[in-house]
């Protein structure tokens, strides 16, 4: 059955007073705590196991990993056939936490992957992340951003050729750790050269999502003062557009293969919903509602199903899909 319903929008002079949300609880380290895409007709997802995150984050990964380490996996649409593609060789040494890889997206062509990951940090700690591309099959691992930042959420471009991310500043020029950094949106060519930086805000603009046709990015930010909302913007940055304005937080945006709608998160209710809307913020329909949370929807290439993360069943962050009308939810995950 459906689980429609609709929302209305709410100006900010409507919004109620209400704490401010944990950035890490809204985003995990950014913009898709388990990223899960599809991999042409074949519908193959690659997401990233493993409960024990970096200290702070949700715990929002599936439990895939039986040593609690954070790799990377693909499995069939149906959930079957699992493999490992990464593995930190050194986690059972490691004094403080092992590295992570997590976000995993596809290229557009299906042939390589980028992710985040720590793996690089001398220190042995979260507060230098950074991007990385691989090959379909883990191979060919590359390091495209540099040391002395949190770099995380990378999104491919629709044509392949650069990747979307984003980063804050983790030390000062005298090598202190900077007070309150907040996180900009960055591009980067697949060979790691001519990193651009797109946000120069005072707030937080992360989970930055492509439109397909690559000529504008969606993304949240906290640039409002209050909560997290979903804004649209060019590719150079320019024409800057919120999209939603309601009394809780707005997250996770995906776009519909054919760009007129836009998937995203929100807790305004409380809990962690799935909602959808035309891409300009218009006709915004609730698609699942229950007393869990559902999030980081992605849609199949089709555009007739999304697969999002939620803990319904059991407690445990488990991957699912359904149809776009919220309807015919099955569950593909079983740890």
């Amino acid at each position: 059955m459906s689980q429609e319903s609709s929302i209305d929008t709410l100006s900010p002079g409507d919004k109620p007073a209400q704490p401010k949300r944990s950035l890490l609880k809204i985003i995990g380290i950014s913009c898709l705590s388990i990223t899960v895409c599809m991999f042409f007709a074949g519908a193959i997802f690659v997401f990233s196991g493993g409960l024990s995150g970096p200290h702070g984050n949700r715990n929002d990964y599936p439990s895939w990993s039986p040593n609690g380490n954070n790799d990377i996996y693909l499995m069939d649409a149906d959930g079957l056939h699992i493999t490992q593609l990464t593995k930190d060789l050194f986690a059972s040494v490691y004094i403080l936490q092992s590295a992570a890889d997590v976000e995993p997206v596809w290229s557009p062509d299906g042939s390589h992957i980028a992710f985040t990951s720590g793996r690089d940090n001398t220190m042995m700690n979260y507060i230098d992340t950074n991007i990385y591309v691989m090959d379909a099959d883990s191979s060919n691992i590359k390091q495209l951003t540099g040391v002395g930042h949190e770099d995380a959420g990378p999104d491919w471009a629709p044509n392949g050729k650069q990747i979307a991310y984003v980063s804050k500043d983790t030390f000062t020029s005298d090598d202190n750790l900077m007070e309150n950094p907040t996180w900009n949106i960055y591009l980067i060519n697949v060979d790691g050269s001519n990193e651009i930086q797109l946000t120069n805000d005072p707030a937080n603009e992360l989970e930055m999502a492509w439109s397909p046709d690559g000529t504008q990015l969606a993304f949240i930010s906290d640039r409002n003062g209050h909560d997290f909302d979903i804004y649209v913007m060019n590719v150079d940055g320019s024409d800057v557009v919120k999209v939603t304005n309601d009394a809780g937080n707005e997250f996770g945006p995906a776009w519909s293969p054919d760009g007129s709608q836009i998937a995203f998160n929100s807790d305004h209710n409380g809990n962690v919903q799935l909602f959808v809307m035309n891409a300009d913020g218009s006709d915004i329909t609730q698609l699942t509602s229950d007393k869990s949370n559902s999030a980081y929807p992605a849609w199949s290439p089709d555009g007739s199903h999304i697969v999002f993360e939620s803990d319904r069943e059991d407690g445990n962050a488990n991957i699912y899909i359904m149809n776009t009308d919220g309807s015919n939810i099955v569950r593909l995950t079983e740890k």
